[in-house]
């Protein structure tokens, strides 16, 4: 039989030794490490100091036991924190071997933020004076002499947009594009070949008809922050977002419009570009 201590009596008492738990080696900051000790006993104080049941005897008998859970505490914390961190670090390699100039521009632009404050009065006026036109019904009159082109060497084609057409613009289409009204991205079309060639037999028909969904031609318009922590309406900028069913249809056009330009006038790539 051995003497211990009672933790709530001074005396010592006969009895078998309690089994002690395993003591797990503490990683203590380094002795000239002034900044961690400061944090660790700001941490440690507090605790210490609320102790307020038991006697003396027994305060002092949890004195070290409590510096030592809270120092095992702050390595688990510690750890975690590694771990976060190498987490990030991880994900942020990831994210620049996958896009290496999303990854620049996302640590060289400034941070936006903020949630649009105004009233329906105020955003009408703004975008009548953004998009707006006091001008606009009055003639612009002739130009002057202008030239009259020769005469196309190969006629536009007027043909209803063909199957490879509206393959090619989904695509070379963005996925991450942001859907227009109907709120169907463009990854619809890119992973559904027979959704999309439906929708192909209907712009054939639309094509030969000229008739244009109204769908097609409206828009929604969505407002983005310039700067951090934006209010105002000048802070941000509007972006019209359309269907991008329309989208398809108009692109084709648009790029059969580029390739007749292109061909009639070897210079003609350098007036689209002014």
């Amino acid at each position: 039989m051995l003497l211990h201590i009672d933790p709530t009596s001074s005396k010592p008492t006969r009895g078998a030794t309690p089994k002690e738990k395993p003591i797990h080696k503490v990683r203590w900051p380094k002795a000239s490490d002034k900044e961690a000790w400061r944090c660790f006993e700001q941490s440690e104080h507090p605790i210490l100091q609320n102790l307020s049941a038991g006697s003396t005897t027994a305060k002092l008998n949890l004195f070290g036991n409590i510096i030592y859970e809270e120092a095992k505490l702050a390595n688990l914390r510690r750890a975690e924190r590694i771990r976060k961190r190498r987490g990030r670090k991880e994900k942020a390699r990831a994210s620049f071997f996958r896009d290496p100039f999303k990854y620049a521009r996302g640590l060289l632009e400034e941070t936006k933020s903020g949630k649009l404050e105004t009233t329906a009065e105020e955003l009408q006026n703004h975008i009548k004076e953004q998009l707006g036109d006091s001008s606009r019904n009055i003639p612009l009159g002739s130009p002057g002499h202008v030239p009259r082109p020769p005469e196309p060497a190969s006629q536009f084609d007027t043909s209803p947009p063909k199957w490879t057409e509206i393959k090619q613009v989904v695509e070379k289409a963005r996925s991450a594009s942001a859907p227009g009204p109907n709120g169907v991205p463009y990854k619809v079309y890119k992973n559904c070949s027979m959704v999309l060639k439906l929708l192909w037999r209907l712009m054939r028909v639309a094509w030969k008809t000229q008739s244009i969904p109204l769908s097609w031609i409206r828009a929604v318009t969505t407002f983005i922050p310039k700067e951090k922590d934006s209010r105002n309406i000048t802070q941000f900028r509007g972006i019209a977002l359309l269907n991008v069913e329309g989208k398809i249809f108009f692109t084709v056009m648009a790029r059969r419009m580029t390739s007749y330009f292109l061909s009639r006038q070897p210079n003609a790539r350098n007036q689209i570009c002014t």
